[in-house]
C-alpha cells in the first residue's frame, strides 16, 4: 500500500501566477477563449478583495 502523500494549502504567491495560469488554461478553460494567463492570475494574487490559495505536495 502506498503511504499517503503530504498536502500543505497556502496562499498563492506572485511566484505561482505562471503554473496557476497554465493549470487553468489547460484543465479549465480547455476548449474556450484563454483569460486567466499569468498576469491575471497575478493581479487576483495581489488584490486585497480576492483570496487565492495552492495545494502544494510536501517540498514542491
Amino acid at each position: 500500500m502506498t503511504p499517503p502523500r503530504a498536502i500543505t494549502i497556502r496562499l498563492a504567491e506572485p511566484r505561482d501566477a505562471q503554473a496557476i495560469g497554465m493549470m487553468s488554461r489547460d484543465f479549465v478553460e480547455a476548449g474556450l477563449g484563454w483569460k486567466y494567463d499569468a498576469a491575471r492570475v497575478l493581479r487576483a494574487i495581489r488584490d486585497r478583495e480576492t483570496l487565492a490559495v495552492v495545494a502544494c505536495e510536501s517540498g514542491k
